[in-house]
């Protein structure tokens, strides 16, 4: 599975911690929410103007897209009735175990968010599509 550019493209050097974010990862298997979460974290407030949102279906495309933008923020969306979102995790910290991507979901999902939170996260999201 390849990855579908969400928003702009960058051609800005990797920001410094107080600057915004210019490239982030979205990992989701709804495409729906992916949609929806981009909108969000693309707003001005969140992603530089010229900045890059890629979302993907899973762990693979997930690993594909962050060869190509290995200094994106990495977002991962748990929730309940898919594993997708765990294996992800998995796979990613497989591969770059110094990773802290950032799980997102819901509240309602709280046992699954903590479980893959716990497992080396680098943040954890409360977001209800």
């Amino acid at each position: 599975m390849s990855a579908l550019p969400l928003g702009p493209s960058s051609s800005r050097s990797i920001p410094g911690k107080s600057e915004q974010l210019t490239s982030v990862l979205i990992c989701d298997d709804r495409a729906e929410v992916r949609r929806g979460f981009a909108e969000k974290v693309g707003q001005p407030e969140f992603l530089s103007g010229s900045g890059e949102i890629v979302g993907v279906a899973d762990g693979f495309g997930l690993l594909q897209a962050l060869e190509a933008q290995p200094d994106a923020a990495v977002l991962i969306a748990i929730h309940s009735g898919s594993s997708t979102g765990s294996e992800a995790v998995t796979m990613l910290l497989g591969r770059y175990p110094s990773a802290a991507p950032i799980i997102v979901g819901s509240a309602a999902d709280i046992d699954l968010l903590a479980e893959a939170y716990a497992r080396g996260a680098g943040g954890l999201l409360l977001w209800e599509p």
